[in-house]
């Protein structure tokens, strides 16, 4: 056997791992990332593939730069560069360009609708019933929240996590129900596994996951309707107007706290609901103005907890959690650790990604394979993004693998661009 037959052999055994695990398993995912590297560096030694030439390389490389620019300025440099170690997963977009081929995908996200619909089943069983077969008694009981209603949480340990993953899964399969060119029984499979990953962010009940939801619907009807997209601006408005009625309305917050939906928005819309959250945000807030350009630092909840102790004391309120578990927005989080430059080259990596499928979906304004795949990533990314104003998501791992494999397929897609954007007749893989 050939070195090139073993690397493309371990190639799409990876991209299968990933892909099947993706829904439900940490572990898988960091297996496949580590297969994907080891065939990807083979590949590039033996001159068999080539790095790719892209915008993307000078984007991330200003992230890694400005990384170790602020770990070395923070006050513990010790555990900033520590705190590094966590950029390593940040070339799995690289790694899955070199790998991906158009049957490899098709047959990636066949496998993951399939453990997407188990996962999701999962999930409404525990949403309703409380079953949980894979974790403590003691995490089981932080979830029961209102009239006999659980957040699902899958096998992950935090609904969040769960959320946040199946957001973004959602993103890329429910689109592919839509496509015309596929078989109906793969169309089904999509759909139905679509569905299963909506209806598993929703049950999640996690109010940063239903925006994102909310996000994800918007942007994808608004790319599919192109230049009508304006007719959106009214049923936002509507949404908008409802929010503040029910702020404004204690006999509508009553009625819609008979529910558990209800009352998880209702609290949503309390500030003495959330004052933990925006207490942390003022915190951040502090800490960013006198750390402007560099931020505190990687790994500096040492350093950002007099902030937290400054308010508690001027306040009186008790933190549910520490400055460690990190300030619950990813933007702030990271002007927090890595100040204006590191948090503009992390806006310009993510701003490329999005643009490269935005230059691809506005190519052909056909439904195909790809372009479904270019508006589920776009929507997913903004719908990922809209949840990270209220949590930490790029930081939890199972949810920024899945944000890495988008921007993969994103690089894939731009260095290719062919693909999806010539019409119907083009075929699927």
């Amino acid at each position: 056997m050939t070195f090139s037959v073993l690397a493309g052999r371990v190639q799409a055994l990876a991209i299968g791992i990933l892909f099947f695990s993706v829904p439900f398993s940490i572990a898988g995912d960091e297996l496949a990332v580590l297969l994907l590297y080891l065939a990807g560096i083979g590949a590039l030694v033996q001159g068999q593939a080539h790095w790719p030439k892209t915008g993307l390389n000078l984007w991330l490389l200003a992230v890694v730069l400005s990384a170790l620019l602020a770990a070395l300025l923070a006050p513990h440099p010790g555990a900033g560069f520590a705190s590094l170690r966590n950029l390593w997963r940040f070339a799995l977009p690289f790694a899955l360009a070199l790998a991906l081929t158009p049957k490899r995908l098709k047959l990636g996200l066949t496998l993951m609708a399939g453990t997407t619909i188990l996962v999701g089943f999962y999930a409404v069983l525990q949403h309703q019933n409380g079953i949980d077969l894979f974790r403590s008694e003691q995490l089981q009981a932080e979830y029961l929240i209102h009239r006999g209603s659980w957040h699902a949480v899958g096998a992950f340990s935090h609904h969040l996590t769960f959320g946040g993953v199946m957001l973004l899964v959602a993103g890329l399969l429910a689109p592919l129900g839509l496509v015309k060119e596929l078989s109906p029984k793969l169309r089904g499979l999509f759909a139905m596994a679509g569905l299963f990953a909506l209806y598993s962010a929703y049950a999640s009940m996690g109010r940063s996951i239903w925006l994102g939801l909310l996000a994800l619907a918007f942007t994808a009807l608004a790319l599919l309707l192109r230049r009508r997209a304006w007719i959106l601006l009214v049923p936002a408005a509507l949404v908008f107007v409802f929010a503040l009625w029910v702020q404004q309305s204690p006999v509508l917050q009553q009625t819609l706290s008979k529910t558990p939906t209800g009352q998880r928005f209702v609290e949503g819309l309390d500030s003495s609901e959330n004052m933990d959250r925006l207490l942390m945000w003022q915190a951040a807030k502090t800490a960013i103005v006198d750390h402007p350009w560099v931020g505190l630092g990687p790994g500096q909840g040492e350093s950002l907890q007099p902030y937290y102790d400054e308010l508690a004391l001027a306040t009186g309120h008790n933190f549910e959690h520490p400055a460690k578990t990190g300030v619950h927005n990813i933007f702030l989080q990271n002007l927090v650790d890595f100040g204006l430059l590191g948090t503009a080259a992390f806006l310009g990596w993510w701003g490329w990604v999005f643009f490269s499928l935005w230059k691809g979906w506005h190519q052909n304004p056909q439904l195909n394979f790809y372009q479904a795949l270019r508006l589920g990533s776009m929507a997913g990314l903004v719908g990922s993004w809209s949840a990270g104003f209220f949590e930490n998501n790029f930081r939890d791992g199972e949810v920024q693998v899945v944000i890495l494999m988008v921007h993969g397929l994103a690089l894939w897609l731009s260095l290719s661009p062919h693909l999806g954007t010539q019409g119907q007749s083009e075929p699927c893989p």
